[in-house]
């Protein structure tokens, strides 16, 4: 899975609230899943579009974190998420598409996933330069 983070001028981090199983109703950021034979980059870049409308032109990448996802008490996937901010973007924000709704704010809501504040803390701090970073992992029940 990649993950895109992005602050406006304002400072206001662009969320997704996300329409589709297993995650429908859950804010975060733009998020989702790599196809095959596509670099993490390629991916990213094509997630990000998709989700907003907006095409990132710089793209910073800041580590990679284990999801553990239970559903009624079983687990029912493991994810692995890489993490990218994006430094700059083009375009204009689209409000809507069949996987989420994006929408700009500074809060953090109570039904978004567990790791956003994590993960925002993450973004606030400096790229890494290794391609995986175990260090954050997160149970979604």
């Amino acid at each position: 899975m990649v993950e895109v983070a992005y602050q406006n001028q304002a400072g206001e981090w662009l969320f997704a609230k996300q329409r589709n199983e297993p995650f429908r109703g859950l804010i975060g950021f733009p998020c989702g899943r790599l196809h095959e034979g596509e670099r993490l980059e390629e991916a990213a870049k094509r997630e990000f579009y998709e989700q907003t409308g907006l095409e990132a032109i710089e793209l910073a990448y800041y580590g990679s974190f284990a999801m553990e996802l239970q559903l009624v008490g079983t687990v029912a996937s493991h994810l692995i998420t890489h993490l990218f901010k994006a430094l700059a973007v083009k375009g204009d924000l689209r409000k809507e598409n069949p996987v989420s709704t994006p929408f700009y704010s500074n809060k953090v809501t109570d039904n978004a996933f567990p790791e956003l504040a994590h993960v925002i803390e993450r973004v606030k701090g400096k790229p890494l330069s290794s391609e995986y970073s175990s260090d954050l992992v997160f149970k979604l029940s």
